[in-house]
């Protein structure tokens, strides 16, 4: 089944913020060739993934409310600023803001090749694991901080998003940017 990209208009069965062509130029050009190598079916399946786990991951950061209570995604949106305090309710293609996009291919690469938000035993959280060597079998072992996240950080989505959540990104710290109405 193709792919149902996100126009701006709020469609009803969209499955994703970027299309195959949007992340294949993205990826393009940052010279990422395991992204070029897969086949268009793997593709939309990792567009479909990224653009879940953005929904899921920062959907309640993102600025304004969704335009119509029927489409499928958290974007077109009204009442959206960027932290520049710049409007984002715009129509049609540009309704999907590029930051957008962007992060939902980059994100696509990832998801080729793992779950991008994998069902974790016990809450994930570990207090400690050990490197066992024994019997021809290695096994590595991880501790966690206390209160460290469950599961895997994805930075470079973080930064890509940052414009659309109001963040800005000041020597490894976020903070939010507070805007007066």
């Amino acid at each position: 089944m193709a792919l149902v990209v996100e126009d701006g208009s709020g469609i009803a069965n969209a499955e994703s913020y970027a299309s195959v062509s949007d992340a294949d130029t993205y990826h393009s050009n940052m010279n990422a060739t395991a992204w070029a190598a897969a086949a268009t079916p793997a593709k939309e399946a990792a567009l479909r993934a990224a653009t879940v786990y953005i929904d899921g991951r920062y959907g309640a950061r993102f600025p304004g409310w969704k335009r119509t209570k029927d489409q499928a995604l958290l974007w077109p949106r009204s009442g959206a600023v960027d932290a520049s305090g710049w409007s984002i309710e715009s129509t049609g293609a540009l309704a999907v803001p590029s930051p957008l996009k962007r992060a939902v291919a980059h994100l696509a690469a990832t998801a080729l090749t793992t779950t991008l938000a994998p069902d974790v035993d016990r809450g994930g959280r570990i207090k400690s694991k050990s490197i066992n060597a024994g019997q021809g079998a290695v096994g590595v072992a991880t501790e966690y901080e206390s209160g460290a996240p469950i599961g895997t950080t994805y930075r470079t989505v973080d930064l890509l998003l940052a414009p659309l959540l109001g963040l800005v990104d000041s020597g490894g710290m976020r903070t939010v940017e507070l805007v007066r109405a």
